[in-house]
C-alpha cells in the first residue's frame, strides 16, 4: 500500500472520529431547544417528499423554500434510518459538524500552521450560537455546501488538477507542509 494512501486513510479516519464527536457534542446542545413550528414544517416537508410528494404539491412553501440544502438531509436520514422525531436534533448536529470540519479544512490548506487555533474559534458555539444554528432549516446545509465548494476550487487551483475524482482525493488527504 502506497504510503501517500495510507495517509490519507488516516486522514480521513480522523475527520471521520471528529465528525462522530462532535456530532453527539452538538446533538447534546441543540436537544436543549424547544421544538418550533417553522423547523418542524421542514422535517414535515422532508417525510412527505420521502412518502412521493417530491415537488411537494399542496404545500405553500416560503419564497425560500431551502429544498436542496436543508431538507434532502433530512430525506436521507429518513431514507437510511427510518423516521424517528431525534432526527429534528441530530441532522442540524450533523450539518454543524460538517461545517466546523471543513471550515478546519479549509483554515488546514490557507494556514496549515494555525488551523487548531481557528478550529477552536468555529467549533465552540456561544449560548446564542446553540440557539441559531443548531435548529433545523436555518441555511447550515448551504455553509457546508459553500465551504465543500471553496475546497475543491482551492485543491484544484493549488495542484493543477483538472479531474473531480483527483480534486476529491487531495481534498480528504493530507496537507503537505512546506
Amino acid at each position: 500500500m502506497p504510503v501517500s494512501f495510507k495517509k490519507i486513510c488516516k486522514s480521513c479516519l480522523g475527520y471521520f472520529a471528529a465528525f462522530v464527536v462532535l456530532s453527539g457534542f452538538y446533538m447534546s446542545l441543540a436537544a436543549t431547544l424547544p421544538l418550533n413550528s417553522d423547523s418542524v414544517s421542514a422535517v414535515l416537508e422532508a417525510q412527505d417528499i420521502l412518502h412521493g410528494n417530491v415537488l411537494l404539491h399542496g404545500w405553500d412553501l416560503s419564497t425560500e423554500p431551502y429544498y436542496v440544502t436543508e431538507i434532502l438531509p433530512y430525506v436521507v436520514m429518513a431514507g437510511l434510518a427510518g423516521w424517528h422525531l431525534s432526527f429534528y436534533y441530530l441532522v442540524p448536529a450533523m450539518l454543524m459538524a460538517a461545517m466546523v470540519l471543513l471550515a478546519f479544512r479549509l483554515c488546514r490548506v490557507m494556514a496549515p500552521r494555525g488551523a487548531w487555533f481557528f478550529l477552536a474559534l468555529v467549533a465552540a458555539p456561544t449560548a446564542f450560537g446553540v440557539q441559531v444554528m443548531l435548529i433545523p432549516c436555518i441555511h447550515m446545509g448551504a455553509y457546508v455546501g459553500v465551504l465543500a465548494c471553496w475546497l475543491l476550487i482551492f485543491a484544484q487551483t493549488k495542484r493543477g488538477e483538472s479531474g473531480s475524482l483527483g480534486c476529491v482525493c487531495r481534498v480528504a488527504g493530507p496537507v503537505r507542509r512546506q
